[in-house]
């Protein structure tokens, strides 16, 4: 079986600059479409819980936003509707 990468292996190949307010990541809600996601900017501690997360689809959608699909199964520790994501 093939490894996925995790948010946090991407975020540091892509070397985002985590103090970064302006660059986003669009993560998609657990079981929609992929054009239901929330966006988060990448110094947020929302995203903290997710960095093992796997990846399972991924797409730029602009220079500075990323849009991310993760494996929700594997990821038993966050619960998206107590951390309020909008």
């Amino acid at each position: 079986m093939t490894e996925r990468i995790k948010l946090k292996q991407l975020l540091d190949a892509m070397d985002y600059n985590r103090e970064s307010t302006t660059e986003k990541v669009q993560i998609c809600r657990p079981n929609e479409g992929w054009d239901d996601y929330d966006e988060v900017a990448i110094c947020s501690a929302i995203l903290l819980p997710m960095y093992e997360a796997e990846i399972t689809c991924m797409e730029a959608i602009d220079k500075d936003v990323i849009r991310i699909d993760i494996d929700w199964e594997k990821l038993d520790v966050f619960d998206w509707d107590k951390a309020g994501g909008e």
